[in-house]
């Protein structure tokens, strides 16, 4: 596995947003390919925090 720096919750976190707002099935779809299910959850639990 290539060693790339972890993306912060916050990024993800964004990455979540923009593909929702989107509508874009095949954006949705590589966002969540492009990311381990622990940081999902971390990013879904930090916008529900943010609100």
């Amino acid at each position: 596995m290539p060693d790339q720096p972890q993306p912060t919750t916050e990024q993800v976190a964004q990455a979540i947003v923009d593909a929702a707002t989107s509508g874009d099935q095949a954006f949705t779809e590589t966002v969540a390919n492009s990311y381990t299910t622990e940081q999902l959850e971390a990013a879904q639990a930090y916008l529900t925090q943010g609100r």
